[in-house]
């Protein structure tokens, strides 16, 4: 029996529909105000060097015994990408130093994957191998571990020690804000220097050579400092030889629009965080993400609030941002009081759901101001048990450079 000729367009239709169903039901996908970009995907690759030395590992930072590593010791390896997504690298402890690595990769040859440290203390002088793998490659770099330096003799030229960037209440420091220090070395080794005021905090590390040539260290700030007050401020540097250093440091009064503005309800008590509220962006510190730092501080209590944005791509956008959307984006909050720290952030294992989530939303941004909303459940050093719960949230605060 023939089936009438509508009955045919009637049946195709209900194919293409039952087709689209089933194909969307293939992929989880993600908005956040930019392109559609499928969770979970996990990055299929090769080691370059594989299957013995990792082709062109990099080491970078000071490996010596008894001095524990930080964010600087890290280990760049090379890979092939076949099809994008995300990966997790985590070696095992060698010498009492492990080394992994989270983050996105795209499809191409000869990318870079960074490897940091774990922060463990080296036990013994040596060379020791350590092998990255996946299911289809692996290869091993090598990390020498040297004698622990005695610190180096010397004296700061304080008089010509030059302080370098923008100084403003409010206004938080960037990779621009950093002190230069002449020294004159009679004893080389190594030297670690740390001094803060107003909210501010240099410092440095690093190794120094006895010769006549005039040599400098460089504090750098620490990124995203706000300074707390305007005015002249100083800052105490000991030396290992000679008188104590102090530089003196003057920062503008505020200029912060009057418009600013971080309120919301913190466990039912409506709490304002406008004392020197701003937001930063930041396209630097997590490769193949495009950042902002949200902070403000109440005046009055010393409470302060935080919110920091990372969406995965060349720039952010309206949208909403919650800690259980990683790798789309990679997101954390916190809030410090006089009772604690609570605080809930991303969690970087493909897949994990945290329960009473936090949610930031980003109504406009521009290049120079941020609005929005925020609610959710921050946790006592972000495990718990106690918690604080954040309703009604909102910010609109100006985005400086």
């Amino acid at each position: 029996m023939q089936v009438p000729q509508m009955k045919r367009f009637y049946l195709f239709i209900l194919l293409l529909s039952v087709l689209s169903i089933v194909s969307s039901c293939e992929k989880d996908y993600s908005y956040e105000g930019g392109a559609l970009a499928p969770i979970n995907t996990t990055a299929a690759y090769t080691f370059v060097g594989s299957p013995t030395s990792c082709t062109t590992s990099i080491q970078n930072g000071i490996y010596k015994i008894g001095i524990a590593t930080t964010n600087s010791n890290t280990i760049s390896v090379l890979v092939n990408v076949i099809t994008a997504g995300t990966y997790a690298i985590t070696t095992a402890i060698v010498n009492g130093v492990s080394f992994s690595g989270t983050g996105y990769l795209t499809v191409g040859n000869g990318q870079t994957i960074i490897l940091v440290a774990n922060g463990g203390i080296p036990i013994v002088v040596g060379t020791f191998g350590y092998a990255v793998t996946n299911s289809t490659s692996n290869c091993s770099f090598n990390v020498e571990y040297g004698m622990a330096i005695a610190p180096a003799t010397f004296t700061i030229n304080c008089a010509a020690a030059q302080p370098s960037g923008t100084y403003q209440q409010g206004i938080p420091t960037t990779a621009a804000n950093f002190i230069t220090l002449p020294v004159t070395v009679t004893a080389g080794g190594s030297y670690n220097i740390t001094t803060s005021n107003n909210g501010v905090t240099f410092s440095a590390t690093g190794m120094l050579t006895a010769t006549p040539v005039a040599q400098t260290i460089i504090l750098r700030a620490a990124i995203n400092n706000v300074p707390a007050a305007a005015g002249n401020f100083i800052y105490s540097i000991n030396s290992n030889g000679g008188t104590p250093c102090a530089v003196n440091i003057s920062y503008a009064a505020g200029t912060l629009s009057a418009t600013d503005s971080i309120v919301g309800m913190v466990d039912s008590v409506y709490t304002t965080f406008n004392t020197t509220d701003s937001a930063r962006f930041d396209n630097t510190s997590l490769p193949g993400y495009a950042g902002i730092h949200i902070k403000g501080t109440n005046g009055a209590t010393t409470e302060s609030f935080a919110m920091n944005i990372a969406r995965f791509g060349n720039s952010l956008a309206a949208g909403t941002y919650t800690i259980n959307n990683y790798p789309q984006s990679n997101n954390s909050t916190n809030y410090a009081s006089s009772t604690g720290n609570f605080s809930a952030a991303s969690n970087t294992t493909i897949g994990t759901i945290q329960n009473f989530g936090f949610f930031i939303i980003i109504t406009v941004i521009t290049n120079t101001r941020i609005t929005g909303t925020f609610y959710g459940r921050l946790k006592a050093n972000g495990i718990g048990p106690e918690y604080k719960t954040v309703t009604d949230g909102k910010f609109s605060v100006t985005i400086y450079p």
